[in-house]
């Protein structure tokens, strides 16, 4: 099958054959620029993006899996099945489903984007948590903009019907936040890996190394701005529209904070206990010790299995998980929102996404993007126990 930016280049080039060469002109960019030959640039262009747009299109089909969070198994089986082969050893390039690695690292010893380039899942693109984020603001990697996750999205190769399987390598707990950051943008079709790359490797999957190879799912940009189309790139690649119920603001948390109902939603941190009682340091510099009023705490890694930041636990585990925290999940109506937080936003998408494998919607779980990155270097905002002068 033609790809779109074969085809848009196509018609460029019969275009130059077409006309003569009297009706040609050229500029810095080698596009034409006659009025004659823009005219049907234009046309062409657009016949020939809605020709591979409708060539392509296909009934949609069955969920592959039935739960966020998958296994090697399923997932080699899923890729058997498409290749019609029984070795579910095969590349995932050129089907529905494609691979992230996610990986991002507290510890700044280690270099995700390095070990990246050592080994990978096949045909894997690198999802950067921190160069995916809205530049614009004074927290560390929150959720960008619709249009700037979609023009990353599309350029890492990725279509809304793709199946995204997301996963990270050893002692990392960011996958969660980059499939939370796939659901806020309405895109349904995104699981994690149990286990990450050390389970596939296990389980006798390939792995690759060096830069990735990747094609945006978008046509040049050029071609399709020449000819008068620039409307047609957003409608193709990946489209991303932003859920803002998945998303909580420092003003939201004020407000719940300040609200004098009995019955409100809930917030829970997923930071370690020291820095939740204010026992410690933050991290990162200049924030305040402490905590949220009204919060309770439920660490992170209470999620998971033990000593392995890739697997989560079961759901009757993750119950108790809560229920030791100080948050009964079973109890709590399902109208009642469970807001989560941490450092940066990272980790607490790992609360959210363990509550979505309890059985809690996606839309009951929201982050507080910013989280104590944000509260903590507020001034005037609420905390828990009041902040001490260490000066």
């Amino acid at each position: 099958m033609l790809y779109r930016q074969d085809a848009t280049v196509m018609t460029h080039l019969l275009l130059r054959r077409a006309l003569p060469s009297t009706s040609r002109s050229s500029s810095r960019s080698g596009l034409l620029t006659s009025p004659i030959a823009s005219t049907v640039l234009k046309c062409l262009t657009m016949t020939s993006v809605m020709w591979y747009s409708a060539a392509s299109a296909s009934p949609s089909p069955p969920p592959l899996f039935q739960s966020p969070l998958v296994t090697v198994e399923q997932v080699r089986a899923s890729l058997a099945a498409s290749s019609g082969s029984g070795s579910g050893s095969g590349n995932a390039r050129d089907r529905s489903i494609k691979f992230l690695d996610s990986s991002w690292h507290l510890d700044k010893t280690r270099d995700a984007k390095k070990e990246f380039l050592e080994e990978h899942l096949p045909g894997a693109q690198f999802f950067d948590i921190d160069a995916i984020s809205d530049k614009s603001s004074p927290f560390p990697h929150m959720i960008p903009t619709a249009t700037a996750f979609a023009e990353a999205a599309s350029a890492l190769g990725l279509e809304n019907k793709d199946y995204i399987v997301v996963y990270t390598t050893q002692k990392c707990f960011s996958a969660a936040r980059c499939w939370w950051t796939f659901r806020a943008f309405g895109h349904e079709n995104v699981f994690v890996l149990q286990g990450g790359l050390p389970a596939w490797k296990a389980a006798g999957g390939k792995v690759e190394k060096g830069a990735a190879q990747v094609r945006s799912s978008r046509p040049p940009q050029g071609l399709v701005q020449q000819g008068g189309n620039a409307y047609l790139l957003g409608k193709e690649g990946f489209q991303a529209k932003m859920k803002p119920e998945l998303v909580y603001s420092w003003q939201q948390v004020l407000t719940l904070v300040e609200s004098a109902k009995d019955e409100k939603d809930r917030i829970v941190d997923a930071r370690g206990a020291p820095r939740f009682n204010a026992e410690v340091d933050e991290p990162r510099p200049g924030l305040a010790r402490g905590h949220i009023p009204g919060s309770v705490n439920v660490p992170f890694d209470k999620v998971m299995v033990e000593g392995d930041w890739t697997r989560f636990k079961p759901k009757e585990e993750i119950f108790e998980a809560f229920r030791a925290g100080g948050l009964d999940l079973m109890a709590l109506p399902k109208e009642r929102k469970v807001i989560t937080t941490c450092g940066s936003g990272v980790t607490a998408a790992a609360l959210s996404f363990a509550m979505v494998l309890a059985g809690r919607e996606v839309e009951a779980v929201p982050v507080f993007d910013a989280s104590w990155a944000g509260w903590g270097q507020l001034k005037g905002v609420p905390i828990e126990p009041p902040p001490v002068d260490r000066s």
